[in-house]
């Protein structure tokens, strides 16, 4: 039985998560408008938080396994280049064409994405509770973008409705196929060591097709993409690893769920980016999609998982759930 004190503690945990993913968009949209185009963007965001991954696995060594064999690393490569690379780039190039926000509130469709890809991939049942999310999901995206056509955000560089639509929605799609690609492989290993290999592979691939990144930015470039790598990634990834132990999934996808209004508030406070009543309609229907999906992963659940045992992936890039 969870003490109080440690229940609070990983509640805690959490909400400092979901507020350092929160900013996440925030920061790219900064180091973006000082000059650093989305593709350094990445590569310099993941050459400052591998390091970080690989001393925090160096820590644990022994505690678990942290060597993959040969298929499960041909596997993870595949999955991070196609995947997570794909997530992770298409979400820059979207926060440069529409803002952090209406990009943030575009992705948040990818539970509802997900579903659907896990019923095609491994036959989970898409219950009542799900059909559900899955509409209010999508009726909150038609709010969201519904204004864009007749809307014009000069607080925005280079605002392009039809281009960050796109990239979002193509940033949804590679989330949500690794989560559901990663979900067997999670049954082995921590997403933690996962992560790890992940973000090594990403950064190879980004470096093989682009280079070595300059670092000769703007001060504002260079501390929006370091930011982006410690606690825009690596900081609230190790928080909310922890907390989904206390406090399982389930429960901790009620915070995360206020990611995307933290984004959104942050953005109107720090970048004068604004949504109208009709995309703020759509920013609780979103949510309200994936309290749906939560309250479904209640009812089929028995516990949370207890340490050792499998663990779900935190949502890194702070979109959605877990």
């Amino acid at each position: 039985m969870l003490s109080e004190r440690a229940v609070l503690k990983a509640v805690v945990m959490m909400l400092f998560a979901t507020l350092f993913f929160a900013f996440k968009p925030i920061l790219g949209r900064i180091a973006i408008e000082h000059g650093l185009d989305p593709l350094p963007l990445v590569t310099i965001r993941l050459m400052v938080a591998f390091p970080l991954f690989v001393i925090t696995v160096a820590l644990m060594r022994g505690k678990r396994d942290i060597f993959f064999s040969g298929g499960e690393l041909a596997f993870t490569g595949a999955v991070s280049i196609f995947g997570m690379s794909g997530a992770m780039i298409f979400s820059f190039y979207s926060i440069k064409y529409l803002g952090a926000s209406i990009s943030t509130l575009i992705i948040f469709i990818f539970p509802a994405i997900t579903a659907v890809f896990a019923r095609m991939v491994y036959g989970e049942p898409i219950t009542r509770l799900k059909r559900w999310s899955l509409f209010v999901s999508f009726l909150g995206i038609a709010f969201v973008i519904a204004p864009l056509g007749i809307k014009e955000m000069h607080e925005i560089r280079f605002f392009s409705p039809g281009k960050g639509l796109m990239f979002a929605l193509l940033a949804a799609f590679c989330w949500a196929g690794t989560q559901v690609s990663f979900q067997k492989i999670m049954e082995r290993k921590s997403p933690l060591i996962l992560t790890t290999y992940s973000t090594g592979i990403m950064l190879v691939f980004f470096m093989a097709i682009n280079g070595f990144p300059s670092l000769n930015l703007e001060r504002e470039a260079l501390v929006a993409v370091v930011l982006l790598g410690t606690i825009g990634w690596y900081a609230p990834f190790l928080l909310a690893l922890s907390a989904i132990r206390i406090i399982g999934a389930s429960r901790s996808a009620i915070i995360q769920s206020l990611g995307p209004g933290l984004t959104v508030f942050i953005a109107w406070a720090s970048l004068g980016e604004r949504l109208d009543i009709v995309q703020l309609t759509g920013m609780l229907l979103l949510i309200v999609a994936v309290y749906l999906v939560k309250n479904d992963a209640e009812k089929r659940a028995v516990a949370p998982p207890a340490p050792g045992m499998a663990e779900p992936l935190p949502v890194a890039e702070g979109t959605g759930k877990s």
